[in-house]
């Protein structure tokens, strides 16, 4: 395990990434997740990324591990980030009832068994001539799929993305139940309106010290930041705050106290 991650600003504060949240998935304990409370739909409605730090306990699980996602009740609209049984990055998109003919897999990047931490970043374009979906880790590549082997998404049904459910974090939400449970620790996952670049991916890895995502070029991006335990929470309670300015904190649901850890990259 690597100390906390930490970097000067200029007033001579540290910015530390001194706690994660440990998800038991569904091994020893139900229905482990933090609940955000937004949508995200005109995110995803165009081009999104989400960057997070996890600590898989096995990174090629037994099925299928969501780290984010939401599905609603019409099955209309559907997304997911996570990580294959083959440890693979994954990515699902659908949009207005029109669906990818599969979903879309990155490289081979986890081991089997219990993993350190790692960064992971999944990108999405909106349907157009360019670059489909992007994958990075640990601030490179993961493997890259051009728009026309990214599915079968129309560019108008990907922008007409709408749902009533907000994601899970930690697995899906799939109309209000827990799907695909990811066990092992996140930090630090952000959620943006845009589609990262390879630049951006190495700037965010930052070479394993803590990164502010709301003090750089594409601050303005960032829809959603949650710290897991370095926010207003201070390494304690259910409420997982949202720092990226829009005010859409998370829950935690079905953890204990001790779920906020000092394990850290």
């Amino acid at each position: 395990m690597f100390s906390s991650r930490r970097i000067t600003t200029l007033g001579g504060s540290k910015f530390q990434d001194n706690f994660s949240v440990e998800f038991s998935g569904d091994s020893t304990e139900n229905n482990e997740r933090m609940a955000t409370s937004d949508t995200y739909a005109s995110t995803l409605a165009g081009d999104w990324s989400v960057s997070a730090w996890i600590k898989p306990e096995d990174g090629r699980p037994a099925a299928l591990d969501k780290i984010m996602g939401s599905l609603n009740s019409s099955n209309q609209d559907y997304f997911y980030v996570g990580i294959t049984t083959a440890g693979k990055l994954e990515t699902y998109f659908k949009s207005n009832g029109d669906a990818m003919s599969e979903t879309k897999e990155g490289d081979v990047v986890f081991a089997d068994g219990a993993s350190d931490w790692v960064h992971c970043i999944w990108t999405a374009k909106a349907q157009t001539a360019s670059t489909g979906f992007t994958w990075y880790y640990n601030g490179a590549s993961a493997g890259a799929m051009a728009s026309d082997e990214s599915g079968d998404t129309s560019a108008v049904n990907w922008a007409a993305f709408a749902t009533d459910i907000n994601p899970f974090i930690s697995g899906l939400n799939s109309n209000g139940s827990l799907n695909g449970s990811f066990e092992g620790n996140i930090s630090e996952l952000a959620i943006y309106n845009v589609q990262l670049t390879a630049n951006d991916a190495a700037t965010i890895y930052n070479s394993r010290e803590a990164f502010d995502h709301k003090n750089w070029s594409k601050a303005q991006n960032v829809a959603g930041w949650w710290r897991f335990g370095d926010g207003n929470e201070n390494g304690q309670g259910t409420t997982i705050y949202d720092l990226s300015g829009n005010g859409n904190n998370g829950t935690l649901t079905n953890t204990d106290a001790g779920d906020i850890e000092g394990d850290t990259p």
